[in-house]
């Protein structure tokens, strides 16, 4: 597998891959279902991420 391509969940739910300058994301059944093409939609989502880390912990 890829170094720039990482499934996320115990049985892959969730794929992201980062090729050409975006993000792609993909449900199980290997279709894209969003793409984040600038730096600014990449750092909404770690926000987002971060933000629930810190209720998780």
């Amino acid at each position: 597998m890829a170094d720039n391509f990482k499934l996320f969940g115990e049985e892959g739910m969730l794929g992201m891959d980062f090729r050409k300058r975006k993000v792609e994301i993909y449900n199980t059944d290997g279709y894209v279902v969003e793409i984040l093409p600038t730096k600014k939609e990449v750092q909404e989502v770690i926000n987002f991420l971060e933000e629930c880390k810190e209720h998780m912990e």
